[in-house]
């Protein structure tokens, strides 16, 4: 799923440059997909931006981590 940073900037989420590194623990929403994991157990912790060729600006892409395990990341 990719945001634009005004989606973004409505959040508290962290956005991440391209040389941050995401948490370990997160996924995408592809990656908790993929695990056939429920999406209602995970919540967005930080967004990275995407080159899209042709664009301009970046687009975002939201990473996930588990409800239960969010204190610790």
């Amino acid at each position: 799923m990719y945001l634009t940073i005004s989606e973004i900037l409505a959040t508290d989420k962290r956005i991440l440059s391209f040389y941050d590194p995401v948490p370990f623990e997160a996924l995408t929403y592809d990656g908790v997909l993929d695990l056939e994991e429920n999406i209602g157990d995970y919540t967005v912790t930080c967004y990275t931006p995407i080159r899209i060729e042709g664009r301009l600006e970046p687009l975002y892409e939201a990473w996930y981590v588990r409800k239960d395990v969010i204190e610790y990341v």
